[in-house]
């Protein structure tokens, strides 16, 4: 009998698929929405190049060295510039083709050697973006830091380099010589302040064979938000297949069922079965899906899978509880997806719980079945602190189990009583 109820539900789901991929599509969806916005490349985990435009309307020798330093080999593992006319740099900034624009307006040089006040340098930040121009305006700070020290240390000696450099020809080598002997002098004169240096540093290289697979099969900003949005629509799954208990009320399927087997028991069953194999299904979609899209590496996938069982388990006795204590039609459709916001919010599946007031973050969250899941993995995959996934497991069949069963004696009961729409 319960093999017979599963499939007629089975089939039903099969004639009514467009809802259920909708519903499986979006954790999807919000996840490339949310990573792409604030994560690095999902499956290098390296950040992308500054895509840059450099309007050079100086054509001197500072506006001539930054086009120069920004397209230069060093450079062009972190940035990928351009230098452009304003209106195309500004196209492309319209059309999110570059992150910002870089403008050195015109007789900057002139000005910055003459010792008087140059214009300043404009940066257009594209705001359709968010670190990327951020650090391309960090950058520009310590170029203008650079240009603001060297003016105020070598201002005597700056007209005459500039002059010998833009001189058409060899440079003249006397002339420099005396201005590079002026300057040895100047900083001869500040030799015990200058070396040794006060600060130093060292440098070293992390051995990359011991660490460069984990980290790049480990973290993946996809799947720290993963978890969180697969446990809020596995929560939306079950409920819209616990629905189907007042839709068989409501058509009287239950009253007909009745008139041949006494006990409700197997019926509840098989829809028990029922919710449980499709949560399941949306599960192994979401997580194995997302992380074939995503480019996520299951560290735990065994204990993953436990771990997503006993949710659904979970998910499925919840949401026959909501459905049972709910009981009628059209407030079920209001009231449970309310429940479930609610609990989706206090639990961190739509907020991270560090940015949750600290009274929901350490007296409600850690309550929540959602954000145990959620936690659990997260601990799996990055060793963040969280609950064990074997004690998470055991406890979500437990009140998953536990619901269920209630939810199954309320909702005889109340059909025995008659309790209708």
């Amino acid at each position: 009998m319960l093999a017979t109820l599963l499939k007629k539900d089975l089939r039903r789901l099969r004639s009514n698929w467009i809802g259920f991929a909708i519903l499986l599509a979006m954790p999807i969806g919000i996840t490339a929405l949310v990573g792409s916005v604030f994560g690095p490349s999902a499956r290098s985990g390296e950040m992308p190049r500054i895509k840059l435009a450099i309007v050079n309307e100086d054509e001197s020798l500072i506006g001539n060295t930054i086009v120069a330093m920004a397209s230069g080999e060093q450079s062009q593992a972190y940035l990928d510039s351009k230098s452009v006319a304003r209106s195309e740099a500004m196209d492309l900034i319209n059309r999110n083709q570059i992150s910002a624009v870089i403008v050195v307006p015109k007789d900057f040089t002139n000005q910055y050697v003459a010792g008087q006040s140059p214009p300043s340098m404009q940066l257009i930040k594209n705001p359709a973006q968010s670190y990327l121009p951020a650090i391309t305006e960090e950058l520009l700070r310590l170029l203008t830091e650079g240009l603001n020290a060297v003016s105020q240390n070598l201002a005597e000696e700056m007209p005459d380099v500039v002059e010998i450099i833009e001189a058409p020809g060899a440079p003249d080598t006397v002339k420099l010589a005396s201005i590079l002997t002026r300057i040895g002098d100047r900083l001869q004169r500040a030799e015990d302040y200058l070396f040794p240096p006060v600060i130093g540093y060292t440098r070293g290289t992390v051995a990359e064979a011991e660490t460069s697979e984990e980290q790049s099969e480990g973290f993946n900003v996809f799947g720290l938000v993963m978890p969180g949005l697969a446990a809020l629509f596995l929560l939306f799954t079950a409920e819209a297949t616990a629905r189907d208990l007042v839709v068989e009320r409501r058509t009287k399927t239950l009253n007909r069922f009745r008139t041949y087997q006494v006990r409700l028991l197997p019926f509840f069953l098989a829809k028990a079965v029922y919710s449980f194999t499709v949560v399941g299904i949306a599960a192994a979609i979401i997580l194995v899906g997302g992380a074939w899209i995503f480019g996520i590496h299951w560290r735990s996938p065994f204990e993953t899978t436990i771990l997503t069982c006993a949710y659904a388990a979970f998910c499925v006795g919840f949401a026959y509880l909501l459905v049972a204590v709910i009981y009628r039609e059209k407030r079920i459709a209001i009231l449970s997806t309310i429940i479930i916001m609610m609990m989706a919010f206090l639990g961190g599946s739509m907020l991270p719980t560090e940015t949750l007031p600290p009274l929901i973050r350490e007296s409600l969250s850690p309550w929540m079945p959602n954000h145990n899941f959620a936690e659990s993995i997260k601990r799996l995959q990055f060793d963040y602190p969280g609950p064990h996934w074997a004690t998470a497991s055991m406890g979500l069949l437990a009140v998953g189990i536990v619901m269920l069963m209630i939810a199954i004696t309320l909702f005889q009961y109340r059909l025995g009583q008659g309790a209708e729409e």
